[in-house]
């Protein structure tokens, strides 16, 4: 819990130069995550790692580990080291610790970003699937399919 605020603002220097703003900039967010430490703690699931440079935090992940499977989930580095590659040894160490606890699953879940090719062994597709009414549809090509 000491930790999250400086997690927090990590992930929305590490975000404020792209185009996709940081969820943490909502306060409510910030609120949800801290419920998460507290349930996620209770439960034994929660998994918030952090790497130390010079004694100042360049690294964190929020994820979580539940039944054999490691969930990455919420990671941020400090953005003026990105060419030192902070996120990569951020992994090293997740996926040490992974395999300390001898889950079977490394899940990078949702998303297509380049690195998780570069790690992966096995990709699953997921495809969503939606069903609407038709006066609901704005792209009237779709009726009839």
């Amino acid at each position: 819990m000491p930790l999250l605020d400086v997690f927090f603002q990590q992930h929305i220097s590490r975000w404020e130069i792209t185009p996709y703003p940081s969820l943490f900039l909502d306060t409510s967010q910030c609120e949800f995550y801290k419920h998460l430490v507290r349930a996620g703690s209770k439960a034994g699931w929660l998994r918030f790692t952090s790497v130390y440079w010079n004694e100042q935090p360049i690294a964190f992940h929020f994820g979580f580990s539940y039944r054999g499977v490691y969930l990455w989930y919420k990671p941020s580095f400090e953005i003026n080291l990105a060419k030192r590659s902070p996120g990569e040894v951020l992994l090293k160490q997740l996926f040490i610790a992974a395999n300390q606890e001898n889950d079977d699953v490394f899940d990078f879940g949702l998303g297509d970003e380049a690195f998780k090719n570069r790690f992966a062994n096995r990709i699953e597709k997921v495809v969503t699937v939606g069903m609407y009414p038709p006066e609901l549809v704005k792209n009237k090509d779709w009726e009839g399919e």
